[in-house]
């Protein structure tokens, strides 16, 4: 794997992604009734190998916890698959590829489970959305605080002063605003984040200063994340945001996006350096080198090869508690 690595070899292609993503879909249309025979999804390994994988939802396992008695009163309740990205760390992990067949698997196939007790037939997680017109005010709030804030006058500064090269604003992980804690007060800052994006691009087309293709109209958001509820989606809906699904915002990454994504739990930077080379990612600082503590969207030789050929690096002053780590990427020309 290190050897197809240091090739060049991509780990993740959008046309594998995409194969992939196709099938899942196929499999979701077929009415429950008329799936008789057992469900796999292919995937295509780094050595070209055709990988098995089996749909399971539906399925009820067993889970822990034990009532008076001695009865187990958990279980789990297998839900519908999802692409899972593994990043290059894993792939060369001994620990990760126990299993044979999947060493060379960089796309793998999970899925979404919940748990219930059995003897109630209630879900043991039962937390539940605020109602849209608190998010609503919430998230009009942040916003409002967020666009009279420092980092935003500073980012817009520097975002005016500098060729834009993107059409097109993708966010990814960057998580639910539902739920009244600070998971939630990142989020609406880092959706927040995307409406300025598109606002200066906005306002640079009216000056006739972005000319990508000769056609203007640009200014497209995408975001991205399997914890989006009902309420999420309805707003960002109204603010001009359009949710999609795994893996449809990585598909829509290209050379004239602005990317936006802090601390996601996915490779976000890896599975980007090998789709495109978007012309802005607000993304946690690269390092220098890999650290040596697990940690959320890891860097690699390959990210900080793309970064160090072909990017500008400008300070986000945002603060840690809402946007981490992150910093800007601007593409050189």
């Amino acid at each position: 794997i290190r050897l197809l690595y240091n090739a060049g070899t991509p780990i993740y292609t959008k046309e594998i992604i995409r194969d992939v993503d196709e099938q899942l879909k196929l499999l979701t249309s077929i009415p429950q009734a008329s799936k008789r025979c057992q469900q796999r999804v292919t995937v295509q390994g780094l050595d070209k190998s055709q990988v098995e994988f089996e749909v399971e939802s539906g399925l009820t396992l067993p889970g822990g916890s034990t009532i008076p008695g001695g009865e187990l009163d958990l279980e789990m309740v297998v839900r519908e698959p999802f692409i899972s990205y593994i990043p290059i760390q894993r792939l060369t992990s001994i620990i990760e590829n126990q299993i044979p067949r999947l060493a060379y698997c960089s796309l793998q196939i999970h899925h979404y489970m919940d748990c219930w007790n059995k003897f109630s037939q209630e879900p043991v997680d039962q937390s539940c959305s605020q109602p849209y017109e608190e998010v609503n005010a919430f998230f009009r709030s942040i916003r409002g605080t967020w666009e009279a804030s420092e980092a935003c006058r500073q980012l817009r500064s520097t975002l005016l002063s500098v060729q834009t090269p993107y059409r097109k604003v993708v966010g990814l992980g960057l998580g639910t605003m539902g739920y009244s804690d600070e998971g939630s007060r990142r989020a609406a800052y880092q959706h927040a984040l995307l409406l300025t994006l598109q606002e200066v691009l906005w306002e640079k087309e009216k000056k006739s200063i972005v000319e990508c293709s000769g056609q203007s109209g640009g200014g497209i958001i995408y975001a991205q994340d399997p914890g989006y509820t009902p309420v999420d989606e309805l707003i960002l809906g109204e603010h001009g945001i359009t949710v999609v699904g795994n893996p449809k915002g990585f598909l829509e990454v290209d050379d004239w996006t602005a990317v936006v994504s802090c601390a996601p739990s996915v490779p976000v930077k890896q599975i980007i350096a090998d789709l495109a080379q978007p012309g802005i990612m607000i993304v946690d600082r690269i390092c220098e080198e890999d650290s040596k503590i697990p940690m959320l969207d890891p860097d690699s030789p390959r990210v900080r090869q793309q970064v160090n050929n072909s990017y500008n690096m400008f300070e986000f002053c945002g603060e840690y508690e809402h946007f981490g780590e992150a910093v800007m990427y601007v593409r050189r020309h």
